[in-house]
Order: C-alpha cells, then structure tokens, then sequence
C-alpha cells in the first residue's frame, strides 16, 4: 500500500472515526494499518490533552521536522540541520570505496555518476542553505583529488569552478552543484506555466529572486489573453519587466502579485498605486512611460499565452540544457578536440589535461611552494625542469620525437621550431590543429608520447631508473599497436605503415 497523510482537526470523535474507519478497511481486505509505523504530528495544537485524544489510534506523536517519502518536512523555514542527511549521505558512499587505488580519472567518473546524484531528489523541491551545497561540494572535492573524504587545498590541483565546467569549455563536466540545483529548480515556473491545473500552482515555488531572473532571460512570451503572464515580474513588454521600466512605481504598488489581464483590464493597476509615496519627478515620468507602452497594449482573448525555452530545439524546458545555458559566455576551449575526443585510457587523458593547463609537478612548481624537488631537468640534467621543456623543449625528449618519427614516416613533424612556443597548450594546439595530417591518429600518438615521457621522469626521480630514447621508441610503438587493438582505429594506419 502506498503512504498516505491525512489532516485532522484535534476533536477526538474524529479519531476515533478514523481508527474505525481504517479498522474496517482491514478486515475487509486484509490490508491492515500497521500503526507501529504511524505517527501523529502536532500543528499549532496548544494544552490539548493527546493521551485521551488519541485512545482509539495507538500511534506514537512526533514533532516537525520530519521525513515523509526521503524529504525533509516542517511548517517552519528548513535549517542547515535538517538537510545535514545529505552530507552524510554523500559521505557514506566513500566507506566501501578505496579511493586512493582509483585512478584520478576513475574517481572522477565516481564523482559524476554517483556523488552528485545523490542530493537530486532533494534540492529539486526544497531551497537548499548555500552551506549545505558546499558540504557536498567538499566531500565530491576532496574525494576527487585525494581519494578521500577530507583534502587540503595543496592536492587540488586545478579550481573547483573549472573542475565543474563543461568539456567543452576546459572542465572534467562534474556537475557544479549551485547551477545544477538552479536548472532543477526551474522546472516548477515552467510547470506554471504549461500545466497550470497541478494542484500545487499558486502556493509558490522553492525559486529565489536570481533564479526567476535567469528563467525569463532564458524563455520568449507571446502574450494571448494575459491570464498566465505575470504583470511586474515577467519581461513581456517588449522584452522588458514592467518593474524595470517603472521600479519606483512598482514599490509604490500595493499589489505586486497578479496577472497582466487582471493588471491592465480597466487600468487596475494604476488603482493599486499608493499615492502616498509618488513624490518625485522620477515616480512622474515613469508612471507615464509605463502607461504610455501599456496603451498599445491588446490582449486577445481567445488566444492563451505561451512560453518557448530559448537553449533548445523545440522550445521545451530540460534540466540539461538549463545546466548548460549558465555557462554561455565562457569562452570554448580546443582541449575537448585535443584531449577528450581523441583516443587514449582516461588515465591518460586526465594527465594531459592537467599537464596543458601547467599543472602537473614539475619543479618550478614545486619551487614555488617551497617545496623538495629534482631542480634540473631529470632527462637532460641542463635547465630547470617545467612542464614546457619537459614535455617538447627538452633534447632528450625531442631525440625521441626525431626518432619516432623517422620510424613512422612522419616527415611533417618538424621539432626546430618547439622552441618558439610559450606553453604546453600552444605547442600541443599547434601539433594536432586541423592542418596537421592525420590529426586523429597524431592526437593519440601526443598523448602516448607525452605520458612516456613522464612515466620515465618520474622513474629517474622515485626510483632511480632510466632508459636511453631507443628503448623508449620500442615501448612507444609496442604501445601504440595494442591502443589500436584496443580500439584506437585512427592510430593504426601509421603505426602499421610498411
């Protein structure tokens, strides 16, 4: 049987008629009330006597707040307290994980998949404390970079906010809780607005002041009969918010709360101005702008109004594209072409993003924090080692590029003009850019370069090991033939050339 809430006046003949009625059901149908799992919860019920009240319905009596279907319930404003079972529902989903034998990139799938899905259910109805979002957004954090439940601020690596942006615009794509929350939360004014029979329309919405503004700025109205379209607070005269147009005149109104067909039928609105607080030249000129735009107004009255999304195809709200649309204006980033859409192991691909965005540990780095590290390059033991000469500036690791090439019949890598980048991300642009041949192939073939290089300068520096460029070669291409019988297709045709 499924849950049910029932409200009551306290008058115990009334109980009692409900212990008989729920009595009776059972023996009928033989689905009887466990009332063992049942509770009574008081609302505004002062010096009323429950014992006697509550004779025939042996219930236990509680108090708000509550959990009723997994959501948190009270006739008060929800504190931080009472949504703290996400925090610790977040958390409970690490104690059968070792994180620290995951994979950075294994973690972050974790993080997407499982973590940030956790709290869906619940700030999609309620308004969730900003102190809330931010626990979890530590724990989802701390886990990613550390493989635990705490971290510090030295294991992280790259920014949260650019962690929690799309691939597309230099991020892993983890959801950013505070958006996230907002795109879910925008369903309820688009559910006024297309399905205004639901039965909670008109009690209001969990959406803050931002998030009403950002759902107008993302939807287009087409004014019918004015019954749906709120008069102060929705940008249908021409494209504007009548409390934009008129902002001392909508404070000085006494009904901020109605529809446009109710506003301008008779010129109401201009009815409920207290004119008390009109004194201004600015409270003049606005109350005649506004009445001026309104005039040519036209409602027609056998048309209902409508509302179309703006970020998607057939003009229908998704949570997705709600996510998405807040990060418009960002600028688009090529790693989604050089990193994420190329062949290679996650793990690998993680590496060269943190290694394009400078963030790797190399020694300027760590010399900059102040702490132990290899000093000169550990290939050519020359300059001091960065990520930039590690990876493309370095002789050693240019030997090896010649050697590869020359392998591989790749006359059009030419290493003589390496030098003359500034950053890893500008070299690794200009090697696999839309007019380098086979770029595919050459994509994948960076990155497995690139993480061999850095597997053999984290073997000099830990454990005191070190291979000359042929051996390398040989495990590059030994490599590379089982990427491509892995499913690294575009890989093949070069590494499998006669």
């Amino acid at each position: 049987a499924d849950d049910a809430v029932v409200f009551m006046a306290p008058i115990k003949r009334d109980i009692d008629n409900l212990s008989g009625i729920l009595k009776s059901f059972g023996q009928v149908t033989g689905l009887c009330t466990n009332f063992h799992k049942c509770s009574v919860v008081p609302i505004r019920c002062n010096h009323i006597n429950w014992d006697r009240i509550l004779q025939s319905l042996p219930t236990a009596k509680t108090s708000f707040p509550l959990r009723y279907l997994g959501l948190p319930l009270s006739v008060w404003k929800l504190k931080t307290v009472d949504l703290h079972f996400l925090v610790d529902k977040m958390a409970m989903k690490l104690v059968p994980w070792e994180g620290q034998n995951i994979t950075a990139m294994g973690r972050t799938t974790l993080v997407k998949s499982v973590l940030c899905s956790q709290a869906v259910f619940s700030v999609t109805p309620l308004i969730v404390p900003q102190s809330t979002l931010h626990s979890l957004t530590k724990i989802e954090r701390a886990f990613l970079w550390s493989g635990a439940d705490k971290t510090t601020g030295a294991k992280c690596k790259v920014k949260w906010d650019t962690v929690c942006r799309p691939k597309e615009y230099g991020g892993l794509g983890v959801l950013n809780s505070e958006k996230f929350a907002r795109a879910l939360r925008l369903r309820w004014p688009w559910f006024e607005w297309k399905e205004p029979h639901r039965l909670w329309v008109g009690y209001g919405n969990p959406c803050s002041e931002d998030d009403l503004s950002f759902f107008y700025a993302s939807t287009t109205i087409t004014l019918g009969n004015g019954a749906k379209t709120p008069f102060w607070d929705s940008p249908w005269l021409l494209g504007r918010k009548p409390k934009e147009i008129a902002p001392h005149i909508y404070e000085a109104s006494r009904r901020k709360n109605w529809k446009v067909r109710e506003a301008i039928r008779g010129n109401a609105w201009i009815f409920k101005i207290s004119y008390n607080n009109v004194v201004t030249g600015d409270h003049i000129r606005e109350f005649f702008t506004l009445w001026m735009l309104l005039d040519d107004v036209h409602l027609e009255e056998h048309r209902e109004d409508d509302i179309t999304w703006k970020h998607s195809n057939d003009g229908m709200y998704s949570a997705a594209s709600a996510y998405k649309a807040q990060f418009l204006g960002l600028t688009l980033s090529p790693m989604d072409r050089m990193v994420w859409k190329v062949w290679a192991p996650p793990k690998i691909k993680f590496f060269a993003w943190l290694a394009i965005q400078d963030r790797i540990w190399t020694a300027d780095r760590l010399e900059r924090r102040g702490w132990a590290n290899c000093g000169l390059c550990p290939l050519c033991s020359r300059e001091q080692e960065t990520g930039a000469h590690l990876l493309f500036k370095c002789r050693f690791t240019i030997r090896l590029w010649r050697s590869l090439a020359a392998k591989l019949g790749l006359h059009h890598i030419d290493t003589s003009g390496w030098h003359l980048h500034d950053s890893v991300l500008d070299w690794w642009k200009d090697g696999t850019g839309r007019h380098v041949p086979n770029r595919s192939a050459l994509a994948s073939l960076t990155l497995l370069v690139s993480w061999t290089i850095w597997n053999e300068r984290n073997a000099r520096v830990f454990r005191h090991k070190s291979a000359p460029p042929p051996i390398l070669l040989n495990t590059i291409l030994e490599e590379a033939k089982l990427w491509v019988t892995a499913g690294a297709k575009k890989l093949g045709p070069i590494v499998f050339r006669d």
